[in-house]
């Protein structure tokens, strides 16, 4: 089947040719008619299926169809990253029309979105919090909305959203369109579809498995130090790579950039600790080209939408077993083939059972070759000057982290229930003292010494018996005669 047998409107179908689409995903097919017919959806399938897409062309050809000139849709995503890129992705299929597009997110200033939302928009592409700040400043006009897109809509829920999202389908009209995608199916998706869909389609793609099969996976045992020296080597190997490299701690993935760097490999980090402008900066620059490898952790693992990713490494395996399915879906999408490799540490071992268990299989595990465990001679790659300046803001930004962190640790007092507080005095004392140098310690020895005799002294359950006449009496004749 391709586009043309879906019936599109002429000026979808020029834009779709124009972009070099040919054959649609399952999920595409399948949500085009109830999603043109205005009927509600659910629809089941993990990333990297087109779930984009699916929604887009239905409300797109509808929009072309009728002749809409009035705020349509309003397309929910879990992270600001999501939202640019749908937006792009709208930008891309409307190129040659006037279709009016509003992203709205937090973490940036309000004049752009202002202006934006001005000019009656037909889609807003929003996250959920700055969207409800628009809301009740009376901003968007919530009862024109025709169709609601929940995209991704566990990882709202997991971001804590829940109320968010039920907020704003309470602004929109009881009758309006709303498509929801999800991967996984939970409790509260199943309450939110009972209380606000009205007899939805469901699709589900089989989401277990889908594109896992056309991903060569391979396990490597590792130390923690050998980790570093076998990705280096790994990535210089393979020519004209362009790769996503995963990682569990923010914390880390400048550092494994500047090395990647350090040994010749054009590599960027990705991570919260990056203001918004900056990070939309950086992974523009990694889609045009400017790097070929990114580094990043779990926050972007759902949402990328990225062609031609040729491998994905995993340098720490994700705590949650779903999350690995997630990150090396960023490959072999569209039904393309590719690569994950994967590090396992003593620290990543009681992951492994996890994942295994989700996927169905096992994960080849590779020997281990001795000469890539030997980092190469340094060749450092110059990076643009605007792309030094960020990454060695956000080296800093960890460090201060960091930093921060330590100091939070160390000043914080440990809290114990009432039946515990005598205790919890004694282990705050030795924790300072402890944090105290030698030296200091042995001037407040004997001040630390008396402290504690006198809280013994006073904690006795038994009251102190007084001497009897007798001996005070001894105590007299033995007392030794003053000089």
């Amino acid at each position: 089947m391709t586009f043309l047998d879906l019936g599109l409107e002429p000026e979808l179908q020029s834009s779709i040719d124009k972009l070099g689409f040919t054959t649609p995903t399952p999920i595409q097919v399948q949500c085009f008619e109830p999603g043109t017919s205005g009927r509600s959806l659910v629809g089941i399938s993990q990333t990297g299926t087109g779930k984009t897409l699916a929604f887009l062309l239905p409300i797109l050809n509808n929009i072309y169809k009728q002749k809409i000139d009035t705020p349509y849709s309003l397309i929910l995503a879990p992270t600001r990253e999501l939202c640019v890129q749908i937006s792009e992705e709208l930008q891309r299929l409307s190129k040659n029309s006037p279709i009016r597009i509003a992203t709205i997110y937090g973490g940036e200033g309000y004049n752009r979105q202002e202006k934006e939302l001005s000019q009656n928009p037909h889609f807003i592409v929003a996250t959920p919090g700055r969207l409800i700040d628009f809301m009740k400043q009376k901003r968007i006009p919530a009862q024109s909305i025709q169709t609601l897109v929940l995209d991704e809509a566990d990882r709202m829920f997991d971001m804590g959203f829940i109320r968010d999202i039920r907020y704003v389908m309470k602004q929109i009209p009881k009758d309006a369109q709303i498509m929801l995608f999800t991967a996984t199916m939970s409790y509260y998706i199943l309450r939110l579809i009972n209380d606000f869909m009205n007899d939805p389609v469901h699709i589900q793609i089989d989401t277990d498995r889908v594109e896992v099969e056309k991903i060569q996976q391979s396990l490597y045992h590792l130390s923690i130090d050998e980790k570093t020296p076998y990705l280096v080597n790994l990535i210089r190997s393979v020519p004209n790579i362009k790769a996503i490299v995963f990682t569990n701690s923010r914390h880390r993935v400048q550092e494994i950039a500047k090395t990647l760097c350090h040994y010749g490999i054009a590599a960027t980090g990705l991570s919260s600790l990056l203001d918004q402008k900056k990070r939309i900066h950086l992974l523009k620059s990694f889609k045009l080209g400017k790097y070929s490898v990114l580094v990043a952790t779990d926050v972007a693992s759902r949402g990328l939408d990225i062609d031609d990713i040729t491998h994905v490494y995993n340098f720490d395996l994700p705590q949650d077993a779903e999350s690995y399915v997630h990150r090396i879906g960023r490959t072999a999408r569209a039904g393309k083939e590719g690569i994950a490799v994967s590090f396992c540490s003593e620290l990543d071992y009681d992951c492994l059972p996890r994942i295994e268990l989700l996927i169905s299989h096992k994960i080849p595990v590779e020997v281990v070759n001795a000469d890539l465990l030997v980092l190469p001679e340094p060749s450092p790659v110059t990076l643009p000057v605007e792309d030094r300046v960020i990454q060695k803001k956000q080296r800093q930004q960890s460090k201060k982290s960091h930093k921060q962190k330590f100091q939070a640790d160390k000043t914080q007092p440990s809290h114990s229930k009432q039946g515990n507080h005598n205790k919890s005095k004694n282990n705050n004392r030795n924790q300072n003292q402890n944090r105290q140098s030698r030296s200091e310690y042995q001037r407040n020895r004997h001040s630390q010494t008396s402290r504690n005799q006198n809280r013994h002294r006073h904690n006795r359950t038994q009251p102190v018996k007084k001497p009897t006449l007798w001996q005070r009496i001894l105590g007299f004749f033995k007392r030794k005669p003053t000089p």
